[in-house]
């Protein structure tokens, strides 16, 4: 086994070890297996200050969507860390990303999203799924998605459901557009 792979193995046993999932809340008194949306337009003047900010930060303004995903399914579920699944290209499953949001500042919170996922993209090609299988690891490991690359467009058969197909378990999926059209977040 190469250098890369041996990384690769150790991160990801890493991440997988550590447990957790970021539980969606329930509030409903009839609970039904599914999904849910919501589209909404970013104004521009924001869109451009997100645009500004993260130039200043040398971040793509993913990192700070990303953030602020993070740090609302934190918020929600009453942990300081919030786990999510990220898409790390367009058309791949979403991989587990596991970000700490209690920190000192936002900046603290966008930065270690950004370097966060840097470590996840560097190791996005190693099985993750055959290791969860060596591991033990039953059951959902994120019950929300971060999709930078957007919702839109056919899924492949058999490389990614749409949060809620085949799945008992509430599912949130996040896609920024900070575009002129209707952005969905």
């Amino acid at each position: 086994m190469d250098m890369h792979a041996d990384t690769g193995r150790e991160f990801w046993r890493d991440a997988l070890s550590a447990g957790g999932l970021t539980t969606i809340p329930r509030w409903t008194t009839t609970p039904a297996p599914g999904s849910a949306g919501h589209e909404a337009r970013i104004p521009d003047g924001l869109a451009q200050d997100l645009r500004r900010l993260a130039e200043e930060l040398g971040i793509p303004v993913t990192s700070l969507v990303l953030a602020a995903h993070a740090h609302v399914l934190a918020v929600l579920s009453g942990e300081s860390e919030a786990v999510t699944g990220y898409v790390p290209a367009p058309g791949a499953r979403a991989l587990p990303y596991r970000v700490a949001t209690d920190v000192p500042s936002w900046r603290n919170l966008v930065v270690d999203a950004h370097a966060t996922v840097a470590r996840l993209v560097l190791h996005r090609d190693f099985p993750v799924e055959d290791l969860r299988r060596q591991l033990a690891i039953t059951g959902p490991v994120t019950e929300a998605e971060f999709d930078p690359f957007g919702a839109d467009g056919d899924v492949e058969a058999g490389r990614k459901t749409r949060p809620g197909q085949g799945s008992a378990t509430p599912q949130v999926r996040t896609s920024p557009w900070l575009g002129r059209s209707a952005p969905r977040l």
